[in-house]
């Protein structure tokens, strides 16, 4: 970080965040299927074991994913994180659903839940952020970054000279 005077001077762009959402079980499955939803279109079933990869796999065949719109880790029988990018890079994207089709642990039904882990979001400018003088006299609209003042007016008010005339 850039320091002036020993202040700290905020980033004057800041980078876009991926979204990145997570798919857990409520216990670990040993049999049925599940389904996934992105934007209102839904893989075909795939195992309770499914690897990420093939996770992966199966949300990218679904129209609104190409390679390098999605990136799924994980083990198999989850939890599966979903980091977004390509065309939803830096996008707040809504959230997927599952769809749990006698997903059990023995008997008993086991759940599936989503989280968003990371909101994506654009890269911006940042108007708070200390824009730096350039030194120059007949540059009045940049700021100092000591006095506020643009350079011809710091040069007036403490009667500097920084070197450039």
């Amino acid at each position: 970080m850039t320091t002036i005077l020993d202040t700290p001077v905020t980033d004057i762009y800041t980078e876009p965040v991926n979204a990145v959402q997570k798919i857990a079980f409520s216990d670990v499955p040993d049999a049925g299927e599940f389904t996934v939803t992105f934007d209102g279109e839904t893989t075909a079933k795939v195992a309770h074991n499914v690897s990420a990869a093939n996770l992966q796999v199966a949300l990218l065949k679904l129209p609104s994913l190409d390679d390098g719109d999605l990136v799924v880790t994980g083990d198999a029988k989850g939890p599966y994180t979903l980091t977004f990018g390509g065309a939803y890079a830096g996008v707040n994207v809504p959230a997927v659903t599952t769809t749990d089709t006698a997903v059990k642990k023995g008997e008993a039904v086991v759940t599936s839940a989503v989280t968003t882990v990371t909101a994506g979001s654009p890269g911006a400018d940042n108007p708070l952020a200390v824009q730096r003088g350039t030194g120059n006299a007949d540059r009045t609209e940049d700021v100092s970054p000591l006095t506020g003042d643009s350079p011809a007016e710091d040069r007036v008010a403490n009667k500097a000279n920084y070197g450039d005339a």
